[in-house]
Formats: structure tokens, sequence, C-alpha cells
């Protein structure tokens, strides 16, 4: 026999033998990759420092980094690994595989499924601030009890009042910032170290939790823009929607979890 012929013999058991290795059906991986999917959309709506996770994860997984991100990296390379490995193997069975892996509706739920991780990593930062934005909303009432003596009654020096405890009122003979000494906690949620009062009436509140730093904000007209802060810092806003009644959860740059 041939060279050529051997090598035609060797290469067809080969390929017998992976297609006994992918026979059957492909829908156990399609399930096992659609829960995947969704442990990760879920993480990210519960967990907001998910995304900076995805973000660094090349320093994450450095011994640097390890001891910042720990349990949270480990999850995320699990997570992939499985997913990446699922798919290398549809992938390889849609060449080695037997007709099921070859259908057109087979093809069909793969492209699919690529689809559908690329718009949920992609949208993983979206995704955690539906998360904050579900988190916050019921603290919506205990805001408003804090901002009402304000609106029409604001600090012009330090003090100390019912619903804030002792504050001092920044800058001096015009404040625009009352630094809360003693945050007040809204409910059982996140504190509020800081309140400010901007030149249309607009009262923000900073939450200080491990959500992230961002802002309760209450508009008498119009919606958040970016701004100079009652210190001068400037805000430039990157991430705002509208909660009911005149009130917005606001993230300015550099507010991520």
């Amino acid at each position: 026999m041939s060279q050529s012929g051997d090598k035609a013999m060797t290469l067809g058991v080969m390929r017998r033998v992976l297609r006994r290795r992918f026979s059957g059906s492909p829908r156990w991986i399609w399930a096992g990759n659609l829960g995947l999917l969704a442990t990760l959309a879920l993480w990210a709506f519960c967990d907001p420092n998910l995304p900076p996770t995805l973000r660094t994860l090349g320093q994450a997984v450095s011994p640097e980094g390890w001891s910042a991100t720990g349990w949270r990296t480990v999850g995320v390379v699990v997570v992939l690994g499985l997913a990446t490995l699922q798919g290398g193997w549809l992938l390889s069975g849609v060449w080695l595989g037997d007709v099921e892996f070859r259908r057109l509706k087979s093809l069909a739920i793969l492209v699919g499924l690529v689809s559908l991780w690329l718009g949920n990593v992609l949208n993983l930062d979206a995704i955690a601030w539906q998360g904050r934005r579900w988190r916050v909303l019921p603290y919506v009432a205990a805001a408003e009890r804090i901002v009402a003596p304000l609106k029409t009654a604001w600090p012009q020096e330090d003090g100390d009042t019912a619903e804030v405890g002792p504050f001092m009122a920044y800058p001096v003979g015009r404040p625009q910032t009352l630094i809360l000494l003693t945050p007040p906690q809204l409910a059982d949620g996140p504190h509020v170290p800081a309140i400010e009062r901007s030149s249309t009436g607009a009262l923000r509140l900073e939450l200080h939790d491990v959500g992230g730093h961002d802002w309760l904000e209450w508009h008498p007209q119009g919606r958040p823009v970016s701004h100079i802060g009652g210190l001068l810092e400037h805000r430039e806003l990157t991430r705002v929607t509208a909660l009911g009644e005149n009130w917005f959860l606001v993230r300015y740059a550099g507010g991520e979890g």
C-alpha cells in the first residue's frame, strides 16, 4: 500500500474515532451554555463590581491583584472557561460530529449563542446599572424625608438638624455643599455623607456603599447634567436613570464600584 494510502486510512480511522466522541445530540451543551450565560447576566445584575473585575481581569489574576479580587476572579474565570470549552466543543462538532451537530437548526443555535454572549458581555455595565437602580429605588422615600426641609430652607452656615444630624456648610458665605458629620443611612441601604444644592434648586445626595459611588438627585425641573460640584470639582455625567417623582439615580465619571 502506498504512503498516501496509509495516510488516508489513518485520517479515516481518526475521524471515525472523533465522530464517536461527538455522537448524540448537542442539546445538553446548548442548555449548559445558556445556563452559564444566564448566570453571568444575573451575577452582573446583583454584583455591581463584576464589570470592573472583567475589565481588569488581566491584572486580577496576577499575584498583585489577587488579594483585591479573590473569589470574584475565580468565578469569572470558571464561567468564561466553561463557556469557552462548550463553544469549542460545538464548533468542533460541526466538522467532526455526527449529523445532529451539522443540521441547519444546530448551526443557527450556535450562531445565536455566540451573538447572545457578545451582547451579554458588551452590555454587562448596562445590566449592572439596572441592578443598581432596582436596589436604590426603595430608598427614594427615605431620601425624600431627608431633603424635604432643605427644599425650602437651605442652611447658610454650619448646623444640626433632625434629618441629617450635624453638618458643615461649604463654601462659607454661600454654601452649596453640606458635609454630614454623622452620615445618615437610607433605611438599611447606603449612607449619605454629603448633600449638594445646585443653582437651579436641585438637591444631590451622595451615596456611599459597596455598589459604587453614585448620586441620588432631586430636580424640580429638567434632568441631571455634567456640572461643577459644590467643592469645585468637575463631574462628567456617564449614566442617569429616572426613578419617578423628579428623582434620578446618577453616576459621574469615576463612580464605578
